[in-house]
């Protein structure tokens, strides 16, 4: 696995995992291989030296921050990797899947990321 961020381009030694349920060296042909939690808690104890479980202290409160964030109508810009925000979504027509039918969706919210030219250019 490559990480790249604003002060270069580090390697990891992940052995990102083979699909569960699914013959080893099988990927999935639209999403490739995954990084679970624990690899990228082990990736951020190794890049920054400190134990696994600090690293996922910090991981977990990344996440709360920008989930907490987000809950409270704010949006969250990483310069350089991207901008999470809420979307609303307006109340619309749709079709009962299995019979057909009209129904109503309901308006509701949804969390979305724009990538920052930074992260853009890295995955090109």
């Amino acid at each position: 696995m490559t990480v790249r961020c604003a002060a270069g381009v580090h390697s990891a030694s992940l052995a990102l995992r083979d699909t569960p349920g699914r013959p080893p060296g099988h990927t999935n042909p639209t999403w490739g291989n995954s990084v679970n939690k624990a690899e990228l808690v082990d990736l951020i104890a190794d890049k920054a030296d400190i134990s696994k479980a600090s690293a996922a202290r910090v991981l977990d409160a990344t996440l709360e921050g920008i989930v907490g964030a987000l809950r409270d109508g704010d949006q969250v810009a990483l310069v350089g990797f991207g901008t999470f925000a809420v979307k609303q979504r307006a109340e619309r027509q749709g079709r009962n899947p299995k019979t057909g039918e009209p129904m109503l969706i309901a308006a509701g919210r949804s969390a979305s990321f724009k990538p920052g030219k930074m992260f853009r250019d890295a995955i090109a």
